[in-house]
């Protein structure tokens, strides 16, 4: 009866285990915790439960026995009477068939308000790309001892900042604009349907130091501008200079990417085929930067049917492509020249780039040349094929891309060259260090005309004679310091070479130097004679001013009374007192014949009368001192006297 009992009990068990057994969902979602940032003990555990699941799915099918499925796994079956209960206990997933984690189990903050607040304002301080977590510790230390508080731990630090997340700390160390390069989701790409339908435009400072064309010694980097179609991704404009990007170098960036390069490609000695794309952009895409904002220029492009647009403000990534390209020029070519400077100090390293520097900025211009040649037959991975076939491919099928008439390609250059009133004279047009002159400016002598010039050529400027925009070619007539007629390397050898008009020699600024040490001498005898002069004068004054003041003081002296001083007057009255009779204490007498000698005046009333004569207040002699008199029977009282002790 008991055994049948028993056995029903262990039956319906494992019914009940059955209907708890978990299912392959539940199996699957355990497994779904895994990840690629999973730890070495995650995955171990993981790898454990894998191999126990197998063995607890056929005790809870009940075709083994608990000691059997303990001794397959290698638990003592009380081990393995703790698992099911962890297995049913969690609706049965099979995770549970492994202990739980090691360590610490995750607790609420341990640390006071007030350390909290702490910690808070450290981490302000995590700004800056050198920013670091070990900074904020330190910042956490010093306000603790300001604020009189338990100095919190460095991992205590450490743990609230990393939970502000990866987004806010590269917030705060790189800037809201490469924290959004890294983090930002930038779905979409620009649609185009033909070429020249959005060119984007930008400069760059070139990774090379280049050198000067005659003497090679060492000028700067230049700066390289770039045109590049977004549909065929070719390489439409180019423009190298020396000076930074102004409005004259977005001038020759449009004129090389509008009008045939045949002329430049000459000048460079090589044939017009190695770069045929020309045409008149749709729209020419910028950053914001000043010289592309110019209303000026939108103003002359419009002319054109050329319209500029921007970029969002910081949002660098519209402009990807002409960042892509000019990535790829300096890193496929650029970093591969003498002179170079990469693209950072770590890459660099030790090179010395100035020593280093051999080409000139003609030879890096041709060089330019044969690389964007290069680019635009080499397939592109966009397109996937060359960008100079994808340019043929379309004008085979379709016209060719909007011109300018040959007719208007002064006009159209007129329109974008720099240009400055300047004062007609008799000698001409002075400019750039040389005079240009024409016959037509023979009656225009002293007005101020319109005047515009060719920065890759100023032999030649061109004038508004009437201003009614016609402009005449007026060439160069005298070019006394022999500059170079590009304009950038004019500004270069200006700041380099010769001398300023005005500028002394060695010799010249010895002898003007000796000059002045003279005049200098002179000034100082001078000076010291007329402090002597002024001395001596003083001196003079003083002993005049010494023998009135004595010459007074014995006027004075003869008409004061006789008095009698103080202390002696006192002596006597006590020698009296002690040797007179009692009775003749209350009436003393003064014997008839007695007389008192006269005292001489004293030294410090002389002294205090001439002090109070030489500043100006009543002199001593208007109102004599009176002390004890003979004559005055009533006591007097000396202010000028010192106090008498009695």
């Amino acid at each position: 009866m008991v055994g049948g009992m028993t056995n029903r009990n262990k039956t319906s068990e494992k019914e009940s285990e059955l209907s708890k057994a978990p299912s392959l969902g539940a199996e699957s979602k355990s497994s779904s915790k895994l990840n690629l940032d999973s730890s070495d003990k995650t995955i171990a555990r993981f790898d454990l439960a894998s191999d126990r699941i197998p063995t607890i799915k056929l005790y809870l099918s009940g075709q083994i026995s608990a000691v059997d499925a303990a001794k397959a796994i290698g638990m003592k079956p009380s081990g393995f009477h703790k698992i099911i209960r962890r297995v049913r206990a969690r609706g049965g997933d099979l995770s549970a068939v492994t202990s739980s984690m090691p360590g610490r189990r995750p607790t609420p903050s341990e640390l006071g308000g007030e350390l909290e607040g702490l910690i808070v304002d450290s981490i302000k301080t995590y700004a800056g790309k050198a920013a670091t977590i070990e900074r904020v510790w330190v910042t956490a230390q010093m306000l603790a001892d300001e604020r009189g508080l338990k100095r919190p731990s460095y991992h205590a630090v450490r743990r609230r900042l990393l939970k502000k997340g990866k987004r806010f700390l590269a917030n705060m160390k790189l800037g809201k604009v490469d924290a959004a390069d890294i983090f930002e989701a930038r779905p979409g790409y620009k649609v185009t349907s033909r070429p020249l339908e959005w060119v984007q435009i930008d400069h760059t400072r070139v990774d090379m130091i280049v050198v000067d064309e005659q003497e090679r010694t060492v000028i700067d980097r230049p700066w390289v501008s770039f045109a590049i179609c977004i549909h065929t991704r070719a390489i439409v404009g180019f423009y190298l200079s020396l000076l930074p990007p102004n409005s004259v170098t977005v001038a020759m960036l449009i004129e090389n990417c509008v009008l045939p390069k045949t002329a430049m490609l000459a000048s460079l000695g090589l044939d017009a085929s190695v770069w045929p794309m020309h045409g008149v952009p749709e729209v020419i895409h910028a950053d914001n930067a000043a010289e592309f904002r110019s209303e000026v220029l939108k103003a002359r492009l419009k002319r054109f049917g050329v319209r500029v647009e921007h970029r969002d403000v910081g949002k660098k990534h519209q402009g990807g492509h002409i960042e892509r390209l000019i990535g790829t020029m300096m890193r496929s070519h650029i970093h591969f020249l003498r002179g170079t400077t990469y693209s950072n100090t770590q890459q660099r390293g030790d090179e010395d780039s100035v020593a280093r520097a051999s080409i000139s900025i003609t030879a890096l211009r041709k060089f330019f040349v044969c690389a964007i040649h290069a680019y635009n037959n080499r397939k592109h991975p966009a397109i996937k094929m060359f960008p100079s076939q994808k340019w043929d491919e379309h004008f085979g099928k379709h016209s060719q891309p909007r011109q300018i008439d040959e007719s208007l390609h002064e006009g159209f250059r007129y329109a974008l060259y720099p240009e400055r009133p300047k004062l007609i004279r008799a000698g001409g047009i002075e400019m750039h260090g040389r005079f240009y002159y024409a016959p037509c400016l023979q009656n225009k002598v002293r007005e101020e005309l319109v005047v515009k010039y060719d920065p890759n050529d100023l032999s030649k400027i061109f004038v508004d004679l009437e201003g009614d925009g016609t402009y005449v070619s007026v060439p160069e007539y005298r070019n006394q310091m022999r500059r170079s007629h590009d304009y950038a390397l004019y500004r270069v050898e200006r700041q380099e070479k010769g001398e300023r008009d005005g500028t002394y020699s060695s010799d010249a600024t010895a002898s003007l130097a000796l000059g002045n040490a003279i005049v200098q001498e002179e000034y100082r005898r001078t000076a010291q004679s007329k402090r002597q002069a002024a001395k001596a004068a003083g001196k003079r004054d003083q002993r005049n001013y010494t023998e009135s003041l004595d010459s007074r003081s014995q006027v004075n002296t003869q008409a004061e009374p006789e008095f009698t001083d103080q202390t002696e007057h006192l002596d006597n009255l006590l020698d009296n007192a002690a040797t007179a009779k009692p009775a003749s204490i209350a009436s003393p007498t003064k014997p008839k014949n007695a007389t008192t000698p006269k005292p001489e005046v004293s030294k410090v009333r002389k002294g205090r009368a001439a002090l109070r004569a030489v500043g100006g207040e009543r002199k001593a002699a208007e109102r004599p001192w009176q002390g004890f008199s003979r004559s005055s029977t009533a006591e007097q009282i000396d202010f000028d006297a010192p106090p008498t002790l009695y």
